[in-house]
């Protein structure tokens, strides 16, 4: 795991983290989201400062990050935390800086303070710095595809595809990375109007984090364009970390010891008799009737156009439902006699402590979920299956997330 931390932050070819003394600086948003300059603020005397009130109750959980090198503003949620660098302390004012849901101090659950610990206990960061593309060796008008292709052109990490993405309105470029060592990855650029590009870098366990992908949906470039205000309640910090503005307190957490010679699941989904009637249990015994059968040709009935394919403490991916099937197909055993698969959730691994729900877009109506084992060429992985139902109460197929193993079971 150490390799995996060392090679995830060399992909993001910038500087080291900086530590300096001093917290974010943060601005309040006037009623058109415009950052309105706290009167006495600085580096040297950070103010936590909220969102506005709205509506939504849950917008009271997020504050307004500000870098003060750029301008630059996102929506955090009022645990988090960021250390920029003073003037002297970052020259080129494009040092990286970890943003991130855990404090300097957080100790895991037991002895273990690495950052595998932290990651494997709920801890996930987003590390922002900036490229100028002439340190590259493009021109100055290069383009976020050149930019992407550049940073990968000698590294044995694999750039795997670029999407063009929009994020509050602003547009951007997401890159998808394959590692021999680290595994799948995920960066975010953007264009600022000083022609340096913005890199944002979701840590290990990628954007499936719930607090992700709000926090990159609020995004302001310019002062012309308003933080867009999440208005989903950000996710727990940490294992036995407390968060005062969220109402949730520090816990000495004991961890959990897994059994070395844990029994593997066994049996399946009891499908006698399920008809129609009972719409959920019908479309959970259709689907795993189509892994036991080895026949994945109905799967794309039971979903929708847009079907979720999630990694364990990694990131996921969106994908048409026929190439999600394709994807699906391509890791099932090749004796799918023995896969199991069970709804009760006592057999359920602890996904650290999180409810499966957790791992999943938190605005989709989730109605089940199945854990399933006996994945991959060697039958030892796992999966969990979500089923939801959309506005018109039709269940369907929504996602599954993947794990090499059991998860942490």
């Amino acid at each position: 795991m150490n390799t995996k931390i060392r090679l995830w932050l060399t992909l993001l070819v910038l500087t080291a983290v900086g530590m300096a003394c001093g917290m974010f600086d943060l601005e309040v948003l006037d009623e058109d989201g415009v950052p309105t300059p706290i009167p006495g603020n600085s580096l040297d005397t950070p103010e936590v400062t909220t969102m506005p009130a709205t509506a939504n109750p849950n917008t009271q959980y997020w504050k307004i990050m500000v870098d003060p090198r750029s301008g630059v503003r996102m929506a955090i949620p009022c645990f988090w935390t960021a250390v920029f660098p003073s003037e002297n302390e970052d020259s080129t004012g494009m040092e990286t800086v970890s943003i991130q849901n855990y404090e300097q101090a957080y100790n895991p659950p037991g002895d273990d303070a690495t950052s595998e610990a932290i990651w494997e206990n709920g801890g996930t960061n987003i590390n922002l710095g900036y490229l100028d593309p002439s340190n590259l060796g493009l021109a100055p008008d290069a383009s976020l595809e050149n930019v992407a292709q550049a940073i990968y052109a000698d590294s044995e990490v694999e750039l795997v595809r670029t999407d063009i993405v929009t994020m509050n309105g602003q547009p951007g470029l997401r890159g998808s990375t394959q590692s021999p060592t680290a595994g799948e990855g995920s960066f975010y650029l953007f264009l600022l109007e000083s022609g340096i590009v913005l890199s944002l870098t979701p840590g290990p366990n990628g954007d499936t984090h719930l607090d992700i992908m709000p926090i990159l949906n609020s995004i302001a470039l310019t002062p012309e364009v308003g933080v867009n205000f999440p208005t989903v309640r950000p996710a727990n910090p940490p294992a036995g970390m407390g968060a005062e503005c969220m109402g949730v307190q520090a816990v000495e957490v004991v961890p959990a010891q897994p059994a070395a010679d844990s029994d593997p699941l066994t049996g399946t989904l009891d499908c006698s008799g399920v008809t129609t009637e009972d719409m959920l249990m019908w479309v959970a015994c259709n689907v795993q009737d189509s892994f036991l059968s080895q026949n994945t040709q109905p799967l794309p009935g039971f979903m929708e156009e847009d079907f979720l394919i999630g990694y364990w403490q990694s990131e996921g991916r969106v994908l048409d439902r026929f190439t999600a099937a394709e994807e699906i197909t391509q890791r099932m055993p090749p004796d799918t006699s023995q896969m199991s698969f069970s709804m009760n959730e006592d057999t359920f691994p602890p996904l650290l402590g999180m409810e499966p729900e957790q791992l999943v877009n938190p605005d989709i109506n989730i109605s089940a979920v199945v854990y399933s084992e006996g994945w991959g060429e060697n039958r030892e992985g796992a999966a969990l299956l979500y089923f939801a139902q959309d506005a018109d109460n039709r269940t369907y197929f929504y996602g599954i997330v993947f794990a090499q193993g059991h998860f942490d079971k």
